[in-house]
């Protein structure tokens, strides 16, 4: 069932990039050992830390998954704010303001795109440093919050988070059997060694994305726990899956396109794609960009918009807005009053992991 899958790239630069893995062990290994017996000193705050991160680089579903934390806490009574680097940003620190059309590109610019989509999406109170301990110890000044959701900070080992959930995406056969074999960057994908990150994971949650709501194999489930060893950590599963459709213009929900142009800058473009099919979407075009990247007005005209929608993922959506609700750009591109927009809403059992 697992394919024996080796990065092409790898193979070219296997020479240069395994030992360089090896010195990259060696680093991390020594650096865990400093903080777990304490040479390095980390910091502890006051109030509740749930960090949600992942050992390997690229998308693993952080995104939805710190929305859904948000939401079910804050519907818990919790005064919640979701600590993020701000990763692509200008450098701005802080918490992100109101949100406007005149100043939403200014803002991801300054703090980041995901940053600024938990603010506009959930209206989430959202603070952006890349020294989350510096961040955290602003945060217990303002007395305003009782649980920090940090996103993407697991390797910050500055910081001890009270809690600690570890997303693993499986979705693939290529992506199931790197997290089997574990080789570290910049040979492989992995941040640091399995083994030694486990005395710190509280729960380990496996993700398998699809485009309908689906029950995981038995046998990928067993495939996946394989990697741990005689480790007690309970793993869990998590289906993050697609069946619903939002139009960005005016946020409402819609019925399925029977026709679209797929766009999307994120880690993992192909998993979008192939769940776009798989729902039945004729995809006219497949447009990918570069991780995080910010759409210009040039790369919108030159879609054939006109007779066929966007369709885009939530992540993405926060760089797309700008293009139909802004009074500016609609004056100076009127070709751009045509343009529509529809969002692949993602779902998720939350109780799954809480």
């Amino acid at each position: 069932m697992i394919l024996n899958f080796i990065n092409r790239k790898s193979i070219l630069f296997a020479p240069i990039l395994y030992p360089a893995s090896i010195l990259y062990l060696l680093i991390t290994k020594i650096r865990n050992i400093l903080y777990d017996r304490k040479i390095l000193q980390s910091y502890k705050s006051t109030l509740d830390v749930l960090c949600v991160g992942n050992l390997t680089v690229g998308g693993n579903g952080k995104t939805p998954v710190v929305a859904a934390l948000h939401k079910h806490y804050s519907e818990l009574g919790r005064k919640v704010v979701i600590v993020s680097r701000g990763y692509k940003s200008s450098g701005k620190t802080g918490l992100i303001p109101e949100i406007t059309d005149a100043n939403l590109d200014t803002l991801i610019y300054s703090f980041g795109d995901e940053p600024v989509l938990h603010k506009y999406i959930n209206n989430a109170a959202v603070y952006v440093d890349s020294d989350r301990v510096r961040a955290i110890k602003n945060l217990e000044k303002l007395n305003n919050f009782d649980l920090v959701i940090l996103d993407d900070g697991f390797q910050h080992r500055r910081l001890t988070p009270s809690t600690s959930i570890i997303l693993q995406d499986i979705s693939t056969d290529r992506l199931l059997n790197e997290w089997n074999i574990n080789n570290l960057l910049p040979y492989g994908d992995f941040r640091e060694c399995i083994k030694d990150s486990l005395n710190r994971i509280s729960k380990l949650v496996f993700v398998y994305r699809s485009a309908l709501k689906v029950n995981l194999e038995e046998d990928r489930k067993n495939i996946a726990v394989k990697a741990l060893g005689e480790s007690k950590i309970g793993a869990r599963f998590l289906n993050i899956y697609s069946d619903s459709f939002i139009n960005l213009n005016n946020l409402q929900e819609v019925d399925k396109p029977t026709a679209a142009i797929a766009i999307t800058a994120i880690a993992k473009p192909k998993i979008f794609f192939s769940n776009l099919q798989d729902l039945g979407i004729k995809l006219i075009d497949q447009i990918e960009y570069q991780d995080h990247h910010n759409f210009t007005v040039e790369d919108i005209l030159k879609i054939d918009f006109e007779n066929y929608p966007l369709i885009t993922t939530f992540k993405d959506a926060i760089k797309l807005i700008k293009f139909v609700t802004n009074k500016d750009l609609l004056n100076s591109y009127p070709k751009l009053r045509s343009l529509r927009v529809i969002i692949l809403k993602q779902r998720l059992d939350i109780s799954e992991i809480v």
